[in-house]
């Protein structure tokens, strides 16, 4: 459909190593490796994110990070982490795995664990390509000589991480040393920029009116936000969601009446259902992000006259923060504190009556693989009342809205059980919610 333009492009990641500092043995005679720096991590299109970390993370023989090892063909991996099955060149480089695995295994001091990126093609519970991230419970090497099998269960950060941090976030001052910072840009029906629409979009037609989006887009200007924390393998805080969010947006119907009618539209678009933003390791540890965004089109209008008319308004909402943070089993949200301007747009014939209710909803979803799922789903609805005159050879409208945001995340790692309950998830919680407010009376043409 020509009205699903979308303007959210593939991402070509580059990432500067992490700095190994250290590797070293803990008290308990764990072998453990120190990364710290700050990197950035562009797009293709400029986006710039800043990355910053000082972790303490598990080491050989404890850790296998599967992109090292350049003996491996391929990896076939289950759905529910059980199970996987890694190829070899040789069966020399199988010997040679299974032997390490097996060892380390038989100690029994430590637990064993491999990690990989998403080019080997696994797929985490969303059915989206993402990173390995297992621990190994036991390894088998296949009949066919250059095979090794793996039983395995899913595993998590704060078993890898004993200690310390990673933030993605905006920095200004570090961007303008190394690079250019800019917002990316994810809309519904928007041009590359996010400040117009990208075509026209039929709502309805049939022999007695017809109903378009002359002007309807979405476009959000925003700025992905992550942190992590942990503490002798456990996780002391997560938080994530979108910062500097800017929407420009229009709400904007020609409506053509040739009776007397009412008509309603209700619409659903997986604009994006899949859109990696973020993708990187810090050693052998991935970092997965990424993107959903569903649109929900609705429209309702009456006509009292057959009759033709423009009416709408454009719009812009600065949003600003929006972000939940968890922390030692609560949950917090920063609210926003948003501004919102409307400029009407009116034109057609003076004998026009009718009102209209019209709003694009789109829900912002972030996934942070194996950690946290959140939404933020934003809801602008326009209000129109349009009366013509005859008499004075003029139409006019009274106009209003209102916005109602609501923040809604999920934990998806493992809490002391004695949160669980009560702390797994948050939300859907409003963080905006203006009720109907005036945009003003205009007129068409203005005398």
């Amino acid at each position: 459909m020509k009205g699903l333009a979308l303007a959210f492009f593939a991402f070509l990641l580059v990432f500067a190593s992490a700095r190994l500092v250290k590797k070293y043995q803990d008290e308990e005679g764990r072998s453990l490796q120190h990364h710290e720096g700050k990197e950035l991590v562009t797009d293709s299109n400029g986006v710039e994110h800043v990355v910053a970390f000082n972790l303490h993370l598990l080491d050989e023989p404890h850790l296998t990070f599967l992109d090292d090892n350049d003996k491996i063909l391929a990896i076939e991996c289950d759905v529910d982490n059980t199970e996987m099955i890694v190829h070899f060149t040789n069966s020399y480089a199988a010997n040679t795995f299974v032997k390490k695995l097996d060892s380390e295994l038989k100690d029994k001091k430590f637990d064993s664990y491999v990690t990989g990126t998403d080019k080997w093609g696994c797929q985490n519970k969303h059915d989206v390509s993402s990173y390995v991230m297992r621990k190994v419970l036991g390894a088998t090497k296949l009949d066919d000589s250059q095979s090794v099998k793996l039983l395995t269960d899913m595993a998590h950060y704060d078993q890898l991480v004993k200690d310390g941090d990673i933030t993605v976030d905006r920095d200004d001052e570090f961007s303008r040393t190394h690079g250019k910072s800019k917002l990316f840009c994810l809309g519904y029906n928007t041009d590359a920029d996010c400040d117009d629409a990208s075509a026209s979009i039929p709502l309805y037609k049939n022999k007695y009116f017809d109903i378009e989006c002359s002007d309807c887009f979405v476009g959000a200007k925003v700025y992905a936000f992550m942190e992590l924390s942990f503490h002798l393998f456990g996780t002391k805080k997560v938080a994530a969601g979108l910062k500097g969010m800017e929407i420009n947006a229009a709400l904007e119907l020609d409506m053509d009446a040739r009776y007397q009618w009412n008509a309603g539209v209700d619409k659903l678009f997986d604009v994006v259902k899949h859109a990696t933003i973020l993708q990187f390791s810090i050693g052998p540890l991935p970092i997965n992000i990424w993107f959903e965004l569903p649109i929900h089109l609705k429209a309702d209008a009456n006509f009292h006259a057959a009759a033709h008319a423009t009416a709408g308004a454009k719009a812009k909402y600065y949003i600003g923060d929006a972000y939940v943070e968890w922390k030692s089993g609560h949950w917090h949200v920063h609210k926003p504190q948003p501004k919102f301007t409307w400029n009407p747009v009116l034109k057609g014939d003076a004998s026009f009556h009718g009102d209209a209710e019209l709003s694009i909803i789109p829900e912002f979803k972030m996934h942070i693989d194996n950690v946290l799922s959140s939404a933020i789903t934003i809801d602008p609805r326009l209000y129109l009342n349009i009366d013509g005159d005859l008499h004075k050879k003029q139409m006019c409208a009274d106009l209003k809205y209102s916005v109602l945001a609501q923040f809604y995340a999920e934990l998806e790692m493992n809490i002391p059980w004695t949160w669980i309950h009560i702390d797994k998830k948050f939300g859907p919680d409003n963080i905006i919610q203006t009720g109907i407010q005036p945009i003003g009376h205009y007129c068409y043409p203005h005398q």
